[in-house]
């Protein structure tokens, strides 16, 4: 299909809320450990208490230079956000599964079925800085009844090399806790709220965007605090603990200082991909706005300040101009062309494994065995019977993509992909020497 110029890979798309649900433990008999109960919206996520304004009067009435997070420094311990009844003999994206089970019936036009994470990381491996996460990509694509799904084939963790790095991990949930809870009017009487030994109920809501005018995307994303000001999707904060790279942070004045000198010291070279990765997350919710909660080697509060997504952009912009116009307005279109190629060489119902050996390297995609993949079961039952009903309707769709969707000559081997450049594709021998002939014509790896 050809491409004319335009803004639709400029991340101006706007998600569609389909439904919220809350997963819930089953009562009643159930081949599944958790269920998806469909609630309202409205309402369902904690409200924001506005603590980057009270905050400041914190410090201004109690002269104490951060808040601290913390009760003790082994608090962290004991806290996971695993259920470890969800095991790999379920698939990866059961509560995905579970959520599309509720609705009337799938939109014939959606293309892909994915976490919002996953469609963050495999984004940010095509950006060309080493700090891209590329060892992060372990995902399977599989192709069934018409209909694509990726997910991250590996096991959830949360396990730290420290007790630092476990305190700075858990510190992101304890963040969550202040900016929703009721705080005392006497500022002495704040201090490190109780400590919690699991995350509440999950809710999370089921969008639907266009990554591209031809590529539709369905996902689900959790929102962290809501605000009662505003409605629709921007009514969503998306949260944040950061801990910027400047000494003695807590005698930095965070609370009176513009916006824009604040990002300056927030964002700089080191952390600049942090920053596009929550700006991409914002973008994949329709979130506006984030509140960072700028954190002390302590695990304290030493400031906390709100942005539009737009500020962030315009310090990254910047900052990284190549980064940003390259790699980051162009994340959508990055990730269409990999759905589209992925149909075109993929054999339905069979695994496909995608990896990057380098930040650098192409994505390099190869067909699996079910012995290769950590979640060989796709999709729930169930879920199959609703794709069975729409599949005949969804091959009309295929064919009228036409050139896009469709390709007679499937594949078996391997092939690289590169955002913007035409696959390379192999099998065995001679084709997969021309492979690494042409990678190092090209300087990718």
């Amino acid at each position: 299909m050809p491409r004319k110029p335009s803004r639709r890979y400029t991340l101006r798309s706007l998600p569609c809320l389909k439904a919220t649900f809350k997963f819930v433990s089953s009562t009643e008999p159930s081949p599944y450990p958790v269920v998806a109960a469909r609630i309202e919206s409205s309402g369902a996520q904690a409200l924001y208490n506005n603590l980057h304004e009270t905050f400041s009067d914190f410090k201004a009435k109690t002269g104490r230079p951060q808040l601290l997070l913390l009760q003790s420094a082994t608090e962290s311990e004991k806290y996971s956000t695993i259920d470890l009844r969800v095991t790999n003999a379920f698939p990866r994206l059961l509560r995905l599964n579970l959520a599309l089970c509720q609705l009337a019936s799938l939109p014939v036009r959606t293309d892909l079925f994915i976490n919002r994470g996953d469609i963050t990381d495999l984004a940010m491996s095509f950006f060309t800085n080493p700090f891209n996460n590329y060892e992060k990509i372990r995902h399977v694509a599989y192709v069934t009844r018409g209909r694509l799904f990726v997910w991250h084939d590996k096991f959830r963790e949360d396990t730290f090399p420290s007790v630092r790095a476990r305190n700075n991990w858990y510190s992101g949930y304890k963040f969550e806790q202040v900016c929703a809870h009721e705080w005392p009017a006497n500022h002495a009487e704040w201090g490190p709220l109780p400590k919690s030994e699991t995350r509440p109920t999950p809710v999370l809501s089921l969008l639907q965007l266009s990554l591209e005018k031809d590529v539709q995307a369905m996902f689900l994303a959790e929102y962290d605090v809501a605000d009662t000001n505003k409605t629709g999707l921007s009514r969503y904060i998306e949260l944040k603990s950061f801990q910027p790279n400047q000494k003695k942070i807590e005698q930095i004045d965070w609370q009176t200082l513009p916006n824009d000198q604040v990002l300056k010291l927030l964002i700089d070279d080191r952390a600049c991909m942090k920053f596009f990765k929550t700006c991409l997350q914002c973008k994949l919710a329709g979130c506006e706005s984030v509140v960072y909660g700028i954190r002390t080697l302590e695990v304290g509060l030493a400031g906390v300040r709100k942005f539009q997504v737009t500020e962030l952009e315009s310090r990254l912009r910047q900052l990284k101009p190549g980064l940003y116009h390259g790699c980051y307005l162009k994340a959508l279109r990055n990730v269409s062309e990999l759905v589209r190629t992925l149909y075109q060489k993929c054999e339905e119902n069979r695994f496909y494994l995608m990896t990057k050996k380098s930040a650098k390297a192409p994505l390099q995609v190869h067909a699996a065995s079910d012995d290769e993949v950590l979640f060989p079961n796709p999709i729930a039952p169930e879920l199959d019977t609703m794709l069975e009903t729409t599949e005949k309707s969804r091959r009309i769709i295929l064919q009228e993509y036409g050139r896009t969707f469709e390709s007679v000559n499937k594949t078996e081997g391997k092939f690289s992909f590169i955002p913007g450049k035409a696959v390379v594709q192999s099998s065995e021998g001679a084709a997969e020497e021309s492979v690494r002939n042409l990678l190092e014509k090209m300087q990718i790896e």
